[in-house]
């Protein structure tokens, strides 16, 4: 991830952190659909990487799951932290491309609405990360690609109604199957939900 690339994600959400809750309700299904596909017990350990205002975090933490929320986002992360009363999860300001923790730390590693923002070479990376830390699954919600062109055409001009990323446009035309393959990991199952705007994929490393 080049500095210039960190830079703008990280100027964008904190200035937006304030408001960012305000688009919640859009999202709050697939908060529980994760932590459902995680098969998680109160027994095991959660990551999740660019955490943002930390709800799927504090999902997962309100199952009892000992959960670790990291952003480079600080503000977004003092929001996460000022919405959780739980000592099983924490916050950590850290770079998902190179993260401080031992190899397969972790039950399960998630990510959620953040790999669009990146360039496909850094999804990669970030996903070989993922698969690093991850003894189980590693989950990765996004927005969905419909197959046909003239519903692509429809989605992606609604999804950038909604979402300023830059990379947008080529992430709805992204082999994603191919792209978790370079990354290292098998796709297991995947779940369109929210009325078809999110994919939910389900993965194991290699």
């Amino acid at each position: 991830m080049s500095k210039d690339f960190r830079k703008r994600v990280v100027f964008y959400y904190n200035t937006f952190a304030g408001v960012y809750d305000l688009t919640e309700f859009s999202r709050r299904e697939t908060r529980n659909a994760m932590v459902k596909a995680s098969g998680c017990k109160s027994s095991d350990r959660v990551l999740e990487i660019c955490a943002g205002t930390c709800e799927l975090a504090l999902a997962f933490a309100r199952q009892g799951i000992y959960t670790v929320a990291v952003d480079l986002a600080k503000v977004m992360l003092k929001i996460g932290s000022q919405k959780s009363g739980f000592d099983h999860l924490d916050f950590l300001e850290a770079d998902a491309l190179q993260l401080p923790f031992q190899t397969k730390s972790f039950n399960v590693v998630a990510v959620s609405l953040a790999l669009h923002h990146m360039p496909e070479i850094v999804q990669i990376k970030v996903m070989r990360e993922m698969a690093r830390l991850a003894q189980d699954k590693v989950l990765m919600l996004e927005w969905h690609t419909p197959s046909k062109p003239i519903l692509q055409t429809l989605k992606g001009l609604l999804i950038r109604l909604m979402d300023v990323s830059e990379y947008i446009q080529p992430w709805m035309h992204q082999d994603f199957t191919a792209t978790c393959k370079s990354a290292g990991l098998n796709i297991i199952q995947e779940n369109v939900i929210t009325r078809g705007f999110h994919r939910l994929t389900i993965s194991k490393p290699v």
